[in-house]
């Protein structure tokens, strides 16, 4: 090669070089401008003994960033994954890219829920994977292949999609609007557009009201009948006639007392699904005063979590209650109930303090989102309370056992929980303390071992376990 054909090739090597190099370092400087989040819920799974964690994790890449006269602004671009824990260390098992940002067209991108070992999510449109080889199992395309009778007619819109999360089912609302219900287990969707959907209470007051109205025309006729009658017959025959009244209304007494306590069943279940499926549904943090409560019942006695003062204000009547004074110091308590008439009513003279020198800050009873009522562990519940009032103040959470007993007290370090679930073992919480992220993006997974109060920790912010202390 002559020398001045190695000189140009020289050259432009040494311009490639530099070019890399600036660009290596302009991505350095970008680096530090990117964000990951985990987008709440995380799901738990196990299988053959391994407990994992699975999220849907945005990373938002710097692209490009500026800062002047008291502003900045960056470009990024959006790529989703999806990542694995493990569920006892927090530590980090497998990622997968799911979509760029560019590529979904339908929001929002959310986990749905697990069913049938896999978990179901939308993102710009239904998918499921495997949740321990991360594996795709269904989406449109795949639904499509199971379900001919369905081709082109999946809706591209979120909304027509609900999971079921008791039944382990998703409703979809086709194209065409005919309903169909699919088994997550075989992806096999049947049509159920003239299907009428009933609650489990339905059946049962239909059956009671025909008993009732077919006891009414008895009665009607037996009233007619001894009308008519009674001006001749004797008296002992007449009282007979009375007796066989008596029994009738008896069963109608009866039959209403039981339509009274099915028709209460419904209402507290229709209740109280609204309610969970409202906490479900948040995807930001919630206030401290909607994941707990101040009242629980457990084998004929009720659990308190109350001041001298607000235990006074308590209706005798047994309901689950909420206390929303931020500087009350509660105390746990317990009294005896007794059932009447298809309720629990509080003796509140028979009230109990096992440790009165014992009290928590702002203290209630953490809920399970799955019931809306407390967590209950094998011996007790878990109790958060505030390391301080006014908006510094911190939650934290403790075990307590029937008889008062504290054996031990975590502080995950969080003001706010998005979200939180607990399996035998170990609470799961998820919340946000980096002032980078946007409201209902999460990178703190805290890990509560529910035996010792231990925390295991994990920033999606930073891809990394992080150390804590109890």
């Amino acid at each position: 090669m002559s020398p001045s054909k190695k000189l140009i090739t020289s050259t432009i090597f040494l311009i490639l070089l530099g070019f890399g190099g600036c660009m290596f370092l302009m991505r350095g400087c970008l680096a530090k401008y990117d964000e990951r989040s985990a987008l709440p819920p995380v799901l738990f799974f196990e299988k053959n003994g391994q407990q994992i964690l699975l999220a849907i994790v945005k990373y938002d890449k710097a692209t490009s960033y500026s800062s002047g006269g008291g502003m900045t602004s960056k470009s990024v671009s959006t790529t989703y994954f999806l990542q694995t824990n493990d569920a006892v260390s927090g530590a980090k098992l497998q990622e997968q890219k799911l979509k760029d940002h560019s590529d979904i067209k339908e929001y929002p991108i959310e986990i749905m829920g697990s069913a049938s070992q896999l978990a179901w999510m939308f993102v710009g449109e239904p998918m499921a994977f495997d949740p321990f080889t991360l594996d795709k199992k269904a989406d449109i395309g795949i639904l499509e292949v199971k379900n001919p009778q369905l081709k082109g007619k999946f809706p591209k819109e979120r909304r027509y999609y609900k999971f079921n999360r008791y039944s382990g089912t998703i409703a979809i609302t086709a194209t065409d609007g005919s309903k169909w219900q699919l088994n997550t287990a075989s992806l096999q969707a049947t049509d159920v557009t003239n299907t009428a959907s009933q609650d489990p209470y339905t059946a049962e007051l239909e059956a009671v009201t025909k008993k009732l109205e077919d006891l009414k025309k008895q009665i009607d006729i037996s009233g007619e009948q001894d009308y008519n009658r009674q001006s001749g017959l004797s008296i002992k025959v007449r009282q007979a006639i009375f007796e066989q009244r008596d029994i009738l209304y008896k069963k109608r007494d009866s039959l209403n007392k039981i339509k009274n306590s099915i028709e209460k069943l419904q209402r507290t279940t229709k209740d109280r699904a609204r309610a969970t499926e409202a906490m479900q549904e948040i995807r930001m943090s919630q206030s401290y005063n909607q994941i707990k409560v101040n009242s629980d019942t457990l084998n004929g006695k009720l659990y308190g979590l109350y001041s001298k003062d607000e235990f006074k204000k308590v209706y005798d009547r047994f309901e689950y209650r909420t206390e929303y004074d931020e500087t009350s110091r509660r105390q746990f308590l317990s009294a005896t109930v007794t059932p009447k008439d298809d309720y629990l009513y509080i003796d509140n003279q028979s009230a109990g303090y096992p440790n009165a020198s014992q009290s928590f800050l702002h203290g209630g009873f953490l809920l399970n989102k799955q019931t809306g009522t407390p967590i209950h562990l094998k011996n007790g519940w878990l109790i958060v309370h505030k390391t301080e009032v006014g908006k510094n103040g911190l939650i934290q959470v403790s075990g307590i056992t029937t008889d008062g007993k504290v054996p031990w007290t975590a502080n995950p370090g969080l003001p706010e929980w998005v979200d939180w679930f607990t399996t035998a073992s170990h609470l799961y919480i998820l919340g946000t303390n980096n002032k980078e992220l946007s409201s209902g993006e999460c990178n703190a997974l805290f890990i509560v071992d529910l035996t010792t109060g231990k925390i295991s920790a994990f920033d999606y912010f930073t891809d990394k376990p992080v150390a804590t202390a109890r």
